[in-house]
């Protein structure tokens, strides 16, 4: 309120000032005559016309600043709910594969895809309310596993994808035992009694082994499925994930120097 009481009367002094000066010039220099009435008009006047003018200018401009900060946050909510999954709030597939495309080119790094175990049993035994409520656990539990910069997206259903930019093979091993971990430790109770432990199933890909998104996705839906059929070791488990990544990823690291080499000519990396 004060800010618009000084404006009333910077403009009010300046209208005052400007109409006594031009009205000056006019009577002594054209008309030649005196002007002492002329000037008491020419000084009332824009004191009784400035300040409403003022003061209407002022709100209508106020109320354009809320339009314009209604309309921004507007916008920021329609360029989330386009970029998020409604469910989860992970990015969705769309935004995803755009961002990704657009940013692995300068650093490369690791695609997981992951899909829940079991999950059809979830939904058709409880209902897919609950099925919605295990979803949301998944991902806040794979939001706690990734690194600052990763991304999660909810590619569609109960199938997850994780990138993480500059990973490598240690890295991506980690990374995919992390999520495992968190989310085997859930604790979700679907009747609100038993607990029904959640697992996922986990492939990995990297960026040096194509230059295409598409096939990466491929790869590692192939090694995901591959992990999620071996029944070997649990779903997800760290052996697993290294199988699933065609053996990219070995605890044996003497044989870890053939096989960046067998990447980078393009072979799939399968054994030594």
């Amino acid at each position: 309120m004060k800010r618009i009481y000084l404006t009333i009367l910077a403009v009010t002094t300046v209208s005052v000032i400007t109409s006594l000066t031009v009205t000056s010039i006019i009577s002594y220099a054209i008309l030649q005559r005196d002007t002492y009435v002329d000037l008491v008009i020419c000084s009332i006047v824009p004191i009784f016309v400035a300040a409403p003018v003022t003061w209407y200018i002022d709100r209508q401009r106020r109320k354009l600043d809320m339009a314009l900060s209604d309309l921004r946050r507007a916008h920021e909510q329609l360029e989330y709910q386009a970029n998020r999954d409604f469910l989860t709030g992970a990015l969705n597939r769309q935004c995803f594969v755009k961002t990704v495309s657009e940013g692995w080119g300068t650093e490369g790094g690791a695609l997981l895809c992951m899909d829940v175990d079991n999950f059809k049993q979830i939904n058709d035994t409880y209902g897919h309310g609950v099925g919605d409520m295990a979803l949301k656990l998944i991902t806040d539990a794979i939001t706690a596993a990734v690194g600052e910069g990763d991304l999660v997206a909810r590619i569609g259903g109960e199938e997850f994808s994780v990138f993480s930019f500059g990973a490598g093979y240690d890295e991506a091993e980690a990374l995919g035992e992390r999520i495992r971990r968190i989310i085997s430790e859930l604790v979700f109770r679907p009747d609100g009694e038993g607990l029904h432990k959640l697992t996922v199933s986990i492939g990995v890909a990297f960026t040096s082994e194509t230059g295409r998104f598409d096939a990466l996705v491929d790869l590692a839906d192939q090694r995901m499925y591959r992990a999620k059929t071996s029944g070997e070791e649990p779903r997800g488990s760290a052996g697993a994930i290294r199988r699933a990544a065609g053996r990219l990823i070995r605890s044996d690291f003497g044989c870890l120097p053939r096989l960046q080499k067998r990447v980078m000519q393009g072979n799939d990396g399968r054994g030594c």
